[in-house]
């Protein structure tokens, strides 16, 4: 088990002392049920981000998730998707991306489906919480449980995979501006979000890191990791790092650039 969390912090500066809790709060975890991996780039470089899967149309565990959609990323216009496309013809068979609010999102698939997009991107304009995104709902504002009756029915009957990404993924994209995006089924691989004391998670910064070059990224985020509770008569010292991560302004200097570099 991972012997240490990371939570929702505020680092002052690369200071050694633990930084504090400033607040906290407790999400659904991601499963294969509703989880899906974004995935841009070359041969030489592959950039990604985890998406939830909506509460409508075709689920993550759909062939179509699973055998993967590839198509050129089109950002809406207007953005937020609220009204009919002015380039509609560019989102035709292509990835839509939108941003969250202005209309429901029953308003956004629907302009998406008059557009015939291959499949809808709704990113979170949540930045105090810029690593969340959640299973949007036909008519919902935030994440409610799985539809029932003639709302499950009518969300069966949309055909455009829907997913939301973090606001901290949406910048990623605005920052690489990818021409083309991959989008598959994410299996059970769990999201920053879910992170709790309870549940510690970290994840690799890259897994074509070098193991020398792994070990110094761990140093370099120590400042930066609170030591999980004891457990067991375990010492907290003793709890070993055993995967690190990367956060946006975290890894600075030479050395950190050069570990970012690889793991972008």
């Amino acid at each position: 088990m991972v012997g240490w969390s990371l939570a929702l912090l505020l680092v002052a500066g690369a200071c050694a002392s633990p930084p504090q809790v400033t607040r906290k709060a407790v999400y659904p975890k991601r499963s294969s049920s509703d989880s899906a991996l974004l995935e841009w780039g070359n041969s030489a470089i592959i950039h990604n981000a985890d998406g939830v899967v909506a509460r409508f149309g075709p689920a993550a565990t759909h062939p179509e998730f699973e055998l993967g959609i590839e198509a050129d990323l089109v950002t809406a216009s207007p953005r937020q998707g609220c009204d009919p496309l002015t380039n509609s013809k560019a989102a035709f068979t292509q990835i839509i991306v939108m941003h969250r609010g202005g209309c429901s999102f029953r308003q956004k698939v629907a302009t998406a489906e008059a557009a015939g997009a291959a499949a809808l991107i709704v990113v979170n304009n949540d930045r105090r919480s810029p690593d969340r995104a959640f299973a949007m709902s036909l008519d919902a504002e935030d994440e409610e449980p799985p539809p029932e009756g003639a709302e499950a029915e009518e969300g069966k009957k949309i055909r455009v995979p829907s997913l939301m990404v973090s606001y901290a993924a949406g910048q990623q994209l605005r920052e690489h501006s990818p021409r083309r995006m991959r989008i598959f089924a994410g299996g059970d691989r769990p999201f920053i979000e879910s992170v709790t004391d309870a549940a510690p998670l970290l994840y690799l910064v890259h897994n074509a890191l070098a193991p020398a070059e792994a070990e110094a990224a761990k140093a370099l985020l120590a400042p930066y990791l609170l030591p999980h509770p004891p457990r067991g008569g375990e010492a907290a010292a003793d709890a070993k790092i055993t995967r690190a991560t990367r956060t946006l302004g975290v890894l600075k200097g030479t050395g950190g650039r050069a570990v970012f570099g690889r793991g972008a």
